[in-house]
């Protein structure tokens, strides 16, 4: 639901304001964590090797936007950077709220 929330305003670019604070939030931030469960990124900043690990239970959702062609060639390159910006964000809010990883792929 909150994916179809996304409105025209989230096709906006960034004032300064936002893209300065998501900047220093960046670098304020260690990537790794950000990108990975603590424990893997714990491991990785140790320098350590990450074993695989085994779930009984997972879920994986595959998204697709539809017309993704068609939108990005009517809106041009800024707009749909900013579109996908908040698309990612949202799916990234979902995740923390539910407390899952999330593993991103293309193609």
């Amino acid at each position: 639901m909150t994916l179809m929330d996304l409105t025209s305003s989230d096709l906006e670019p960034l004032t300064d304001e936002q893209q300065k604070a998501g900047s220093r939030k960046r670098r304020s931030g260690d990537m790794l964590y950000e990108l990975f469960p603590k424990h893997i990124a714990d491991a990785l900043a140790d320098g350590k090797k990450v074993e695989p690990e085994h779930h009984e239970l997972v879920t994986i959702v595959f998204s697709d936007i539809v017309n993704f062609t068609a939108v990005s060639q009517e809106l041009g390159p800024l707009k749909v950077s900013n579109m996908l910006d908040n698309l990612y964000l949202a799916f990234d809010k979902i995740a923390r709220r539910h407390n899952i990883f999330k593993v991103e792929t293309i193609g």
